[in-house]
């Protein structure tokens, strides 16, 4: 019986590490355009009211060029809208994106990997720019 079952568990485990090794089956986490933007293509989670607090005294509060209602429900929409606020002239290598769902916030942050320089945009869903932290 303990030898039935040994061959049982290696037979899975090998099973197991066949279907992982597949192209596709996890997705890739990251993509790179032709512009060589690292863009990562999981949404994570991020406390809004937290984010504001920590970040007050570097955060811009006005002067959005999002002020008018334009649907924001995905991230690619909420990428499309922060484009919108980016510094002219920013060139950053990473991109990220991420949602508060109990406040319905996106945050999407660009960055340059070798120096840290980041600027995060916070777009409501309703696609209006509510905060932006330079770093």
């Amino acid at each position: 019986m303990k030898r039935i079952s040994a061959i049982l568990l290696a037979a899975v485990m090998i099973f197991s590490f066949a279907a992982c090794s597949k192209k596709g089956d996890l997705g890739k986490q990251t993509t790179t355009n032709a512009k060589g933007i690292v863009e990562f293509n999981t949404v994570g989670t991020f406390d809004f009211s937290d984010y504001k607090k920590e970040n007050e005294d570097k955060a811009v509060t006005e002067g959005f060029k999002n002020t008018e209602k334009s649907k924001c429900l995905d991230k690619g929409a909420a990428k499309k809208l922060a484009a919108n606020e980016l510094t002219e002239g920013f060139e950053y290598d990473t991109l990220r994106i991420s949602y508060d769902r109990t406040e319905g916030m996106w945050r999407v942050s660009y960055s340059i990997s070798e120096t840290g320089a980041a600027e995060n945009i916070c777009i409501d869903s309703d696609g209006i720019t509510q905060l932006i932290v330079k770093e």
